[in-house]
């Protein structure tokens, strides 16, 4: 089984899961897929590097050959332009520390964006509570007054019905 043991300074977060091809998958990755042939044996992986002066007929791939697995991983440390983005400075920057640049700009900026949730969390709650303070209702007692009216309620509407019961029964004798 393949596995990604790699993580990313200060986030954590693993290459495949940054790029969502690890347990939880982004969307545009989900139409990429390793081939069964060489998830079965990783050496099927082409790490060659092609040599373009090999002599038509013959192979410009030789077994054995990883220099293309190594420039593959140099590669983050290439320099290439790039515009700022978010809090990531533009200009000649190694793909490496650009990605770096904008993963911390992104976590930094949820980071802020968290405490300043809880914050308004905070004051929503001490504006609630000073609201009914300040109201002076506690739904608890309101609602054993409420209980309390009713049933006073019932028992005048009892009384009066027994009255009337009453009035009609010494109008029959009448």
């Amino acid at each position: 089984m393949l596995e990604d043991r790699t993580t990313q300074v200060p986030s954590g977060v693993s290459l495949t899961e940054l790029f969502g091809i690890g347990g939880t998958r982004a969307s545009r990755a989900d139409g990429f897929s390793i081939r069964a042939d060489i998830r079965q044996s990783p050496s099927h992986l082409a790490l060659a590097q092609l040599d373009l002066s090999a002599a038509p007929g013959t192979s410009g791939l030789s077994s054995g050959d990883g220099r293309g697995a190594l420039l593959l991983a140099d590669a983050g440390q290439n320099a290439a332009a790039f515009q700022a983005a978010g809090g990531a400075s533009g200009g000649p920057i190694s793909i490496s520390r650009y990605a770096s640049e904008m993963a911390g700009d992104i976590g930094a900026k949820a980071s802020i964006a968290k405490a300043r949730q809880e914050a308004a969390q905070g004051l929503y709650n001490e504006a609630t509570a000073r609201q009914v303070a300040q109201e002076g209702v506690n739904l608890d007692e309101e609602l054993v007054l409420l209980t309390t009216y009713q049933q006073a309620f019932n028992a005048s509407a009892r009384l009066i019905q027994a009255a009337n019961d009453m009035y009609d029964t010494l109008m029959g004798m009448m």
